[in-house]
């Protein structure tokens, strides 16, 4: 279970899992963010300089903020979204599909059936990422 806590002006969480700083910062969604020597990050955004560090799992922010350092953290980082979960029924999904995926060209039923799963599948996606 994740832990966050303040310290020293810095917001730290302690057991996350779900929080890969090479991902996030280096996937093309993230800008004005640059890779330090140390294996940190430091960028700006909505008027704050932040430096993001992992190390095993606690991951450190510090930084000049405008406003409460910890809410800052969690609004931008999403951090009161439970990933794993989110991570663990994308998993069933993709099994799902690849049965769909997988079935005879000959089987109209079938594919007519996969078509209502896909449809499904795509319905559950959507409450997953949006709920």
């Amino acid at each position: 279970m994740m832990n966050v806590y303040e310290k020293d002006n810095s917001v730290i969480l302690d057991g996350i899992k779900d929080f890969d700083p090479k991902h996030i910062f280096e996937c093309g969604q993230c800008f004005r963010w640059n890779n330090q020597a140390d294996g940190s990050y430091t960028g700006v955004f909505k008027g704050n300089v932040m430096n993001v560090q992992k190390v095993g799992d606690t991951v450190t922010f510090k930084g000049i903020c405008n406003g409460d350092i910890k809410e800052i953290v969690e609004e931008y980082f999403d951090l009161n979204r439970n990933y794993e979960e989110i991570k663990e029924q994308l998993k069933k999904e993709e099994e799902n599909i690849e049965k769909v995926i997988n079935i005879s060209d000959d089987s109209k039923e079938e594919i007519k059936e996969a078509n209502i799963s896909i449809g499904n599948i795509l319905t559950d996606l959507v409450k997953i990422i949006y709920d």
